[in-house]
């Protein structure tokens, strides 16, 4: 509604309003195949530096579930695809999707920092999540920033 009447999906009067507050709640937004429409999610994330995505996992106390699970999972939040910056183009052989993906050094050193203060809290190892044989810029890139500030 918001995105029909103002054409954004989050107006400046929101946000501001979002950063006066001491917290927000983002519900499930569905707005897929509307022209021009882009999912405030990313614009927050960027605006309000949420950079990191925290998953908490344990064992579920169920017979046959592996028990003694307990991993924080990281993921960096603002880069990468996040930076929504995609195109389509028609082949002979049909359409063909492209995303662009930025990996920048402040943010891999940034999300690799959060991530091992968790570990050093909570006094479990740390494994990193990469593809740099294949990825050898980008994911090279992020792999080298975890590494030096391990």
């Amino acid at each position: 509604e918001t995105f029909k009447a103002t054409g954004s999906a989050l107006p400046a009067r929101t946000l501001m309003g979002i950063k006066n507050c001491d917290a927000a709640i983002f519900g499930a937004v569905d707005a897929f195949g509307v022209e021009g429409y882009s999912s405030p999610i990313i614009t927050l994330r960027q605006q309000l530096e949420l950079y990191a995505n925290v998953f908490h996992c344990v064992s579920a106390p169920v017979a046959g579930v592996m028990q003694g699970i307990d991993m924080l999972m990281v993921r960096e939040n603002t880069e990468d695809v996040y930076i929504m910056q995609e195109m389509l183009e028609e082949t002979k052989s049909g359409r063909v999707a492209i995303a662009m993906r930025r990996i920048t050094e402040r943010a891999s050193m940034r999300i690799a920092r959060f991530a091992f203060s968790q570990a050093r809290v909570r006094k479990k190892k740390i494994t990193i999540v990469h593809k740099s044989n294949i990825l050898t810029k980008t994911d090279g890139l992020f792999r080298e920033c975890c590494l030096w500030v391990s």
